[in-house]
């Protein structure tokens, strides 16, 4: 997939470890590619909106089950569909932990979490870091 950055409100600088930040990016990232099929753009935008730092990561993929937004956070969960076509969890070495660190890590920066789903098609991660 394409990716499309948009920044607005000028620098914003947030608290945190700069590694365990790139992870969080890293891992929203790939999320959201992993969900899109090819051919679409996974969106970027950074934000400054009081006293935090606002970045939403959205995808082209077919959203997030109705009641699963805030189970995606949750350790070794995975909403891909399995061969017969039912969610699975707990699938492979590392299925259903990029999230779990994401939530991990922003929270524990003082920062928050959260998932929604797109008008017609496609999921948003949205994360709140503290300013620095």
């Amino acid at each position: 997939p394409g990716l499309r950055f948009a920044v607005t409100g000028g620098q914003a600088f947030v608290e945190g470890d700069p590694g365990r930040i790139a992870q969080v990016l890293s891992n929203l990232v790939d999320n959201a590619a992993s969900f899109s099929p090819p051919g679409a753009t996974v969106g970027i935008s950074v934000r400054a909106d009081s006293g935090f730092v606002v970045v939403r990561v959205t995808d082209e993929g077919p959203g997030i089950a109705g009641s699963d937004t805030s189970r995606i956070f949750d350790r070794f969960y995975s909403d891909r569909p399995d061969r017969d076509g039912g969610a699975r969890s707990g699938a492979g070495a590392h299925a259903g932990l990029g999230l779990a660190i994401v939530k991990a890590i922003v929270e524990g920066s003082g920062g928050a979490v959260e998932a929604s789903n797109l008008p017609g098609r496609g999921a948003c991660v949205e994360i709140r870091l503290p300013r620095a």
